[in-house]
């Protein structure tokens, strides 16, 4: 799919419009510092920046993503700013309480799991893959929704050809297509950080161990590649989550369970 360049044409107008109205613009670091209390994300990269532009306006509408707030430029005009509202907290800080009520069944897990899939869903339906998602990237909200922040790391890419993308994941987030540099289409990838995101959730641990990609690599070898993933049994997880996990953590991309179907498994709990 290609991006109309119309919209970054008309979106950078606006932009640069509503800057232009100030008669003494802020400057960047006086901007994120009045505005300390949100979520700051700095940009060095128009081309980066078009492409979260076009996603944040596609998906505002899905309740998917943090909200944002507006948008803020350095005084040389190099750098940008886009400026989040801060959400209670990160599902990276949620996984780290040492007891919250939030996870405390399967059922809850998997009801904020299948909001996680669903966004991803809308993201992939738009012909981009994130390529970097992980837990600190969610917010959740005291109701319980939760909200992405970050596409960086998004590319489009096309159901008809698989390329090497570049590596973006994060260490224990990335997949096996990944680190074996192998051509795939992205969405694939995206399915098995899922994965690990679902696993962190339900165990508080990564499913894969190791402090260096070798390491990683070499355990996501051992555990998933010649056999079916069964997780270490002292953790007690629930057959159900079991058996979607192990339709996750499949080596082979190509027989790995899709987005689609994640959310077919996930339909009651949404």
């Amino acid at each position: 799919m290609r991006i109309p360049n119309i919209f970054f044409c008309t979106m950078n107008l606006w932009i640069f419009f509503e800057l232009s109205k100030k008669k003494n613009p802020m400057s960047l670091g006086e901007e994120v510092e009045k505005i300390s209390g949100n979520l700051v994300q700095n940009l060095n990269d128009t081309k980066v920046l078009e492409k979260q532009i076009y996603l944040l306006n596609r998906l505002k509408k899905q309740y998917i993503i943090l909200p944002f707030k507006g948008i803020t430029f350095s005084s040389s005009g190099d750098r940008c700013s886009i400026i989040y509202k801060r959400m209670k907290e990160s599902l990276l800080e949620l996984v780290q309480k040492p007891k919250s009520r939030r996870l405390e069944t399967e059922e809850k897990v998997l009801a904020i799991f299948y909001k996680i899939v669903y966004g991803v869903a809308q993201i992939h339906n738009l012909r981009f893959n994130h390529r970097d998602l992980k837990l600190e990237n969610y917010f959740i909200d005291r109701k319980n929704r939760v909200y992405l922040a970050n596409f960086t790391s998004c590319r489009i890419y096309f159901p008809d050809t698989p390329q090497i993308y570049p590596t973006s994941s994060s260490l224990h987030y990335a997949s096996p297509e990944i680190y074996d540099k192998t051509p795939h289409f992205g969405p694939e990838a995206d399915v098995w950080a899922l994965g690990v995101i679902f696993y962190l959730l339900l165990t508080k641990y990564f499913p894969f161990s190791g402090s260096i990609p070798s390491q990683v690599h070499q355990d996501i070898i051992e555990q998933c590649r010649e056999k079916v993933w069964h997780p270490d049994p002292s953790l007690e997880i629930p057959p159900t989550s079991i058996f979607l996990l192990s339709q996750i953590f499949v080596y082979d991309a190509t027989k790995r369970i899709t987005v689609p179907e994640l959310l077919s498994a996930l339909e009651k709990y949404k």
